[in-house]
Parts: structure tokens; C-alpha cells; sequence
């Protein structure tokens, strides 16, 4: 390959060789002319360095305009306080030229300490760092933060007032991507960051909800932009659309709806009003693959880690007699919606879903009535509870003072496991939308340091984070319809410093109920609308 330059390009011309052809089309820019028979490529440190690489040519103004390796500004060195792990040194290598990237890491491989990487490798300093996750994660972030290199990061949270008090001091900052989306006072607080860190990316896969456009606005206006997710794609290859428009804007399309008429397949909605359309297949995923590849860095539990094998499964419950009719007549009343004897609302999958999850309630042993009793929605109980009989037994099958976490995904399964847990005696934390932010990490460092036997979470808020992996057993007494968050919460244990040899989970699951079509499609690492027609086959059972 003969390479030479001009004030702003690299031209780069060769014999036909499909090999150099792939590597030209991942260079930053690279355009093609058919006429003059050559590419050309932005001048810019990232394809100095991808060039030098492969030994076809040294521009060394470029080169010597690389960050060092750890220093930032102002005397400020990186120090990070461990050894990495094979897959981490070579994700830093690979860092050290993409300034604007998705990691795709499964959860459980250390994507917090890979984030200080990239930071170290592009030098930027930590006043100039912002970092926006789920509010359960703040204080996961500081903590981390302050293990792997000794920096006592900025969680914003508290009252407006002391929010903006926080954000105006120096330092590295983490916020919420509800806060910063809802309030501009905050986001003009942090116009001087020159590196932004989105955690758990996938929250922004949206490209029509408010948060994931401020977002992307706000990612155009800094330099360095590094996405982390262990689940980029959970519905489809549209959730790439809205994550790489803050990584590189322009990459695949200006409007989602190009975007779905080339990589889509579509079909109209019952019921729905004219033009709205589902997905329903893809097309031309090689090409989005490769617009993607340059700017993805893809790491897999299975390839890097020597890590437990994962153990699924089931305890199966009888419903109680009054269970099961109040369950029988909620099925008819649904059958005769499927049927279109009622036509309110269309039969779509997100209006099945909601029905379905008065049936969720049913087999977990209670049922809302609708009506409000000193503000709370009143709740109805059942005479019995066999799933809270079976967790139970499965309690008694355990060597004694072993650690366990129990997932939940209602607040009344917290509260009736918990009544359990207190009536044997045995200690434990909860962990749902109630527990203060700051009180999280410390339920699980006590968890962690063998100061309470058991954890209690709500799937949605415990599911995300946190280090369990002093158990070795998760108990499902119930579950969401969200394989994301079924996967968030499993990887709770099955991560870095697990040390059994398997994670066993154990699903409490009531039989020829909507449990069972859930649990098969969250353990076959399938997303619970895929069974939809199964189940609306379930509810027109007789």
C-alpha cells in the first residue's frame, strides 16, 4: 500500500486486495474514489495510530500528538490500584485510538474499571469526566471509583439545591439519566466536561423518549463519548439506532425511520391506528454490522473468564382453591378481550402484557383490588400462599448460615419473604425501590462481608450493579416480563470473584399459570413478548 498526505487526508492506494479494501473502510472517514482509483481517510490521531499499526506509514506529527498513557492535565496521573484481567489489557489497547465508542460487555466482566481505562489511555482528567447511570448506581460508581484509583468521585444527589451545589465542585461527577435529562440548570453545570461515560446505555435505545434526545445532543458536544451495556440489543437491531447516535451521529442514518425502512422488516398493527407499524424481521444486518465493528468493542463471559457454570431449576406449586378460581375467572374475562367481545382497547402486545401481570399477581398469592385505602392501593390475600410454602422448604434444604439472595418483582413478595426470613430467624436485607440510595452498597457490603446471610431485592432496582457473589444461590420467587433485567439480576453473582463452582438458580414457579410460559422464556434467554402467542394460547385454554 502506498500512503502519502495532504494538510487534512491520508491517500492511500493499492493493487485490488479485499484484505486492505476492509481495513480502508474501518478507517475514521474513509470515502472511496472510483476515478482516481484510491481512498482517502481523515488525517486524525486515531488512523495515525491504526496505520502505524499495520506498518504502512509513520506520521509522526499525528503520533506525537497522543495522549500518554495515564497522565492527564494539570500534573495529574492515573493510577489504577489492580492487576487487569487478559480481556481488560486488551480492551485498553484497543481504547487507546477510539475516543468515541460502545463497550458491549456481559455484565460481570468489569466494564467500571474498563471505563477508567479508557479514560487513563486518552488522558483526560477526572474534573473533566462525567458519568450519567441509573440512579441505583450512583453510589455503585463512587465506590468503584474510589477501589480502583483512589478518587473520591461526586454522586449528585439530594434536593435541586444540593445538586447544583454538587455539581459546581470540582471533580469527577456522577448523576442519574433521569435528572440530567429533566433539569437544564444541571446540564449547563457540566458544559466544561470533555468525557462522557453512559452506563447501562441501553436505557437510552429510545430515540423518540426525551432522555435519550438530550442525550444525544449532549453527546455531540464532548469530544471523548464511551457507551457500556452488557445487553446493547435486547428487542432488536433497532436498539443500536438511538446508542450510536451519541457515538458517532451521522453512522447509521439521520432519522429512525430510514433507518427501520433498510434494516427492518415491518407490518401493520391490528387494531392500531393507520401507519403504525411493528417489527417483525431484519434485513441487511452484515452491512450494519460493519458500519457498527469500528466503533464496538465486544466482550463475552464464555471467552474471558473461568467463571461458574450457570445451574437452572424449578420448584413447581399447586395453586390454593380460591387462587386458582379467582385465576380461572380473570383468564375468561381476558379470553373474551382476545375474542373481541369487549373493544375498548386493540389487542396489542403491551395492553396483553398489562392483563397478563393481574395473573402474575394472582399465582404470587394476592391480587389489587383498585381501590385506595390511606393513599396505598389495597391489596387482596389469599387464604394461602403455597410459593411462600415452598421457599420455605427450599430454606430448610440449606446447610446452615449459607448465604443466598432472594429476586422478587413484586413489593408484596418482599414484604411476605421478609415476614419469612424474620419468623426463622434468619438475618437479611431488602433491597427495592424504598432503600435510600446511599443504604444499597452498605446492605451489600454487609452481605458481601458475611454479616447478614441473605438479600431480599426487588428485580428492577437490585438487578443492577451490585456484587452478591458470596451467594451461590439466587431464588426467583417471582419474575418481570424483562429479559434484561432477568439477566441484570442473575449476573448479581455469576461474576468477577465468584468462586463456586456453579451459580444455582432456582425458580418457585405455579403450575398451568402464566408462570410457566415466563420462566421458560427468561431461562431459554428469550424476551417473555416473543411468547406472547403462547400465551394468549394459555388464556384461551379452557
Amino acid at each position: 500500500m502506498e500512503v502519502s498526505l495532504t494538510d487534512d487526508k491520508y491517500v492511500l492506494a493499492f493493487p485490488y486486495d479485499p484484505k486492505l479494501i476492509e481495513f480502508c473502510k474501518n478507517l475514521q472517514q474513509a470515502r472511496y474514489n472510483p476515478k482516481e482509483r484510491h481512498w482517502t481517510a481523515t488525517r486524525n490521531v486515531p488512523n495515525a495510530i491504526d496505520l502505524h499499526a499495520q506498518g504502512f506509514y509513520s506520521d509522526s506529527e499525528m503520533l506525537d500528538r497522543r495522549p500518554a498513557r495515564t497522565s492527564g492535565t494539570d500534573g495529574f496521573h492515573w493510577s489504577l490500584k489492580c492487576d487487569p484481567y487478559q480481556h481488560q489489557r486488551d480492551f485498553e489497547q484497543w481504547a487507546t485510538h477510539r475516543a468515541r465508542a460502545l463497550l458491549a460487555a456481559d455484565m460481570g466482566t468489569g466494564k467500571t474499571l474498563m471505563a477508567l481505562q479508557w479514560l487513563a489511555v486518552h488522558g483526560v482528567f477526572p474534573e473533566r469526566v462525567l458519568v450519567v447511570c441509573p440512579t441505583s448506581l450512583i453510589h455503585n460508581w463512587v465506590a468503584e471509583i474510589r477501589k480502583f484509583c483512589g478518587i473520591e468521585a461526586i454522586g449528585v444527589v439530594g434536593s435541586p439545591l444540593k445538586r447544583i451545589e454538587l455539581a459546581r465542585r470540582p471533580g469527577l461527577h456522577v448523576i442519574n439519566y433521569e435528572y440530567f435529562a429533566i433539569n437544564q440548570t444541571i446540564r449547563q453545570e457540566f458544559e466544561g466536561k470533555r468525557a462522557m461515560i453512559l452506563d447501562e446505555s441501553h436505557k437510552i435505545k429510545n430515540p423518540q423518549a426525551h432522555r435519550s434526545k438530550i442525550l444525544h445532543e449532549s453527546g455531540t458536544a464532548v469530544p471523548y463519548v464511551l457507551l457500556l451495556t452488557g445487553t446493547p440489543v435486547s428487542q432488536g437491531a433497532q436498539d443500536y439506532y438511538s446508542q450510536f447516535k451519541v457515538v458517532e451521529p451521522k453512522l447509521l442514518g439521520s432519522s429512525f425511520t430510514a433507518f427501520k425502512a433498510r434494516y427492518c422488516e415491518q407490518e401493520a398493527v391490528r387494531g392500531a391506528p393507520p401507519g403504525v407499524k411493528k417489527i417483525v424481521g431484519y434485513k441487511r444486518l452484515d452491512e450494519l454490522n460493519k458500519l457498527i465493528a469500528p466503533f464496538t468493542h465486544t466482550i463475552r463471559k464464555s471467552e474471558c473468564l473461568d467463571l461458574p457454570k450457570k445451574v437452572y431449576t424449578q420448584r413447581f406449586v399447586e395453586l390454593g382453591v380460591d387462587q386458582r378460581n379467582f385465576y380461572n375467572k380473570l383468564k375468561r374475562e381476558m379470553a373474551a378481550w382476545i375474542n373481541g367481545d369487549e373493544t375498548k382497547e386493540p389487542v396489542t402486545a403491551a395492553n396483553v402484557l398489562t392483563r397478563l401481570l393481574r395473573l402474575s399477581q394472582v399465582a404470587q398469592g394476592f391480587v389489587s383490588t383498585g381501590e385506595e385505602i390511606d393513599n396505598k392501593v389495597a391489596i387482596h390475600k389469599f387464604e394461602s400462599n403455597p410459593k411462600l410454602d415452598c421457599l420455605g422448604e427450599i430454606l430448610d434444604e440449606m446447610p446452615e448460615g449459607e448465604s443466598f439472595v432472594i429476586m422478587c418483582r413484586f413489593r408484596q413478595d418482599i414484604d411476605n419473604v421478609s415476614g419469612l426470613l424474620e419468623k426463622r430467624g434468619i438475618k437479611g436485607y431488602v433491597i427495592d425501590g424504598r432503600t435510600p440510595m446511599e443504604r444499597r452498597q452498605e446492605c451489600v457490603d454487609d452481605f458481601q462481608a458475611g454479616r447478614v446471610q441473605a438479600l431480599v431485592g426487588q428485580i428492577q432496582v437490585a438487578g443492577l450493579g451490585l456484587n452478591m457473589t458470596r451467594a451461590e444461590k439466587m431464588i426467583f420467587f417471582s419474575n418481570d416480563y424483562s429479559l434484561v433485567n432477568r439477566l441484570q439480576a442473575e449476573d448479581r453473582i455469576h461474576r468477577i470473584g465468584a468462586t463456586g463452582d456453579h451459580c444455582l438458580y432456582i425458580d418457585i414457579t405455579a403450575i398451568n399459570t402464566v408462570d410457566e410460559h415466563v420462566t421458560e422464556a427468561l431461562t431459554s434467554k428469550r424476551e417473555v413478548a416473543e411468547y406472547l402467542t403462547v400465551m394468549r394460547q394459555h388464556v384461551l385454554e379452557d
